[in-house]
């Protein structure tokens, strides 16, 4: 079962975790009447009688060089969680060779799928154009990345670019990956192609029970306070245990919207992963 890169996922369930996601059009956006360059995606997937998710968020620059980034955000969570299900299936599940395969494996693999998504992508929409200038079809694509899976409950998660993965166990917050100290709104990216593949972040939590991945116009709608950001998180969790993920889900745009409106004017993507008994324990991330 999947949900898409659409405005809204539905609640995806195991028979422990779920999973949802939504997003909104940055005030900025709206304004120069550009779309939302943000994509999620959720899969809830039966491997060999486990059941797993996978959670992926990118975020498109949206710039005028970056004239095609809505659709490379599509083609990359697209591809992250193809590949992720395919590396589940051969590490066997074990939450160990899989983190390892991740960590050797995944950026390059994942580059490689992206680019030929994106290769494909543009003959198709622009068949009279020639492909000799692969950079600079990839550049007009460009785009963030984060990832998240989930087996028992271990999480495997990553990140490339400027997204923020937050993990949380009881009331203990920690920011699991946090965007790079880069001047201004540069960051890593996709179309950077080899340059890339050393900026990825790759961690492995055990007994968590809430995860939060998040396009950078989220936490930048709190002035970059980390604090004030986690708050929000912890907030989130509480509304979740309170009314319910589908609430949860339901209610989320409207503060998102709020966000954007009054803060970055970005636009925010939100994928929540969290254990359907919401209970403390040691986190060992």
């Amino acid at each position: 079962m999947e949900v898409n890169e659409n405005k809204s996922s539905g609640v995806l369930e195991t028979s422990d975790f779920a999973v949802f996601a939504t997003r909104v059009t940055g005030f900025s956006h709206i304004k120069a009447g550009k779309n939302c360059q943000d994509a999620f995606l959720c899969t809830l997937k039966d491997i060999e009688g486990k059941e797993v998710i996978i959670a992926s968020v990118a975020d498109g620059h949206g710039s005028v060089r970056h004239d095609l980034s809505e659709y490379g955000s599509g083609l990359a969570v697209k591809a992250a969680n193809e590949l992720l299900e395919e590396m589940l299936v051969q590490s066997g599940e074990d939450i160990h060779v899989l983190y390892k395969s991740i960590n050797a494996e995944f950026p390059k693999n994942l580059l490689k799928r992206w680019k030929e998504n994106v290769i494909r992508d543009f003959s198709e929409r622009f068949p009279e154009q020639p492909l000799d200038d692969t950079p600079q079809i990839l550049k007009r694509y460009g785009t963030t990345l984060l990832f998240c899976v989930v087996v028992d409950d271990i999480a495997v998660y990553g990140r490339l670019g400027d997204g923020n993965i937050v993990i949380i166990s009881g009331n203990d917050v920690q920011m699991g990956l946090k965007a790079d100290d880069l001047l201004g709104t540069e960051t890593y990216s996709l179309c950077q192609q080899m340059r890339s593949l050393s900026r990825w972040q790759i961690k492995v939590c055990y007994n968590f029970d809430f995860a939060v991945l998040s396009t950078d116009g989220f936490i930048d709608s709190f002035n970059e306070d980390e604090e004030a950001f986690n708050n929000a998180v912890l907030k989130l969790k509480e509304y979740i245990v309170l009314y319910g993920p589908q609430a949860a889900l339901d209610s989320l745009p409207v503060f998102l919207s709020r966000c954007t409106n009054y803060g970055s004017g970005d636009d925010i993507t939100v994928s929540c992963i969290y254990k359907k008994v919401l209970t403390g324990g040691e986190q060992q991330c």
